[in-house]
């Protein structure tokens, strides 16, 4: 899908936008940015262009990961990763870590027992790591989307 030109209100200049890809983000190349009134036009490249998100994604992953006492990967890095979703299916709460090696002292959101949890804006694309408070017979069910 072509995206046209936008003309920012009250500057005069254009914020152009490449096509919406098939992961559903839009690269921004060129965005108008005013400080005193005037406008410039500031090219983007691969690490300071903008990328907006559709809100669309076409794959929902699911995976079980058994619980354990033990910090253990729930989901590898994934730089295609739109959301997370995570139902702890454990009688035993799970921590669950942005990053390596989860444990009670280190983590980034606890998920009682029987809970759901859905991965903020915004979206972070590393590993994830998750250890429960004690190694049980129940389950992380998650639903990766891209």
């Amino acid at each position: 899908m072509a995206l046209e030109p936008v003309t920012l209100p009250g500057t005069g200049t254009a914020v152009a936008a490449d096509d919406c890809g098939a992961d559903g983000v839009v690269q921004i190349t060129r965005l108008a940015v005013s400080t005193d009134g005037s406008a410039t036009a500031i090219p983007a490249t691969a690490t300071t262009g903008l990328r907006v998100h559709g809100g669309a994604c076409s794959t929902a992953t699911l995976s079980n990961v058994n619980d354990t006492a033990s910090s253990t990967s729930l989901l590898a890095s994934a730089s295609t990763r739109l959301g997370v979703m995570v139902f702890n299916d454990s009688a035993y709460p799970l921590f669950l870590k942005y990053g390596a090696t989860a444990s009670a002292t280190s983590f980034t959101v606890k998920i009682a027992a029987g809970a759901y949890w859905e991965m903020p804006q915004p979206i972070y694309t590393g590993a994830i790591d998750g250890i429960w408070s004690v190694d049980g017979s129940g389950a992380a069910r998650i639903t990766e989307l891209t």
